[in-house]
């Protein structure tokens, strides 16, 4: 996704008593969080905004899942994998907006959280 960022400058030019307006167009790529699971493997991770920890539903049997937690400025704050579980403890994070990574065999999702 492109996003487009238009800003006018305006400015009176004593030289030749007009008025002058400056347009400047800046585009840069949004932040993308679209799912990319191969094969139509789904990862639903619960709840939305959280509190204590999330959960990790799989639609069938997944293995070798690892996942990082990183903040909005893409600083990875927890990165492990999944052993024997089916949650991971967020009760050490600040309150704010998270990005879940989740990796498995069939590909890879990231989805935006809210820690409470």
């Amino acid at each position: 996704n492109r996003i487009n960022k238009i800003k006018f400058t305006e400015y009176f030019d004593n030289r030749s008593d007009r008025q002058v307006v400056v347009f400047n167009k800046t585009s840069y790529d949004a932040l993308s969080t679209n799912n990319v699971l191969a094969n139509n493997n789904n990862v639903t991770v619960y709840p939305n905004p959280a509190t204590d920890k999330l959960n990790f539903e799989f639609d069938e049997a997944t293995k070798n899942v690892s996942f990082s937690i990183a903040d909005l400025s893409g600083k990875t704050i927890i990165s492990s994998s999944l052993i024997n579980s089916s949650s991971i403890d967020i009760s050490g994070l600040n309150i704010g907006m998270y990005l879940l990574n989740v990796a498995t065999d069939n590909g890879t999702k990231t989805v935006k959280f809210i820690k409470q």
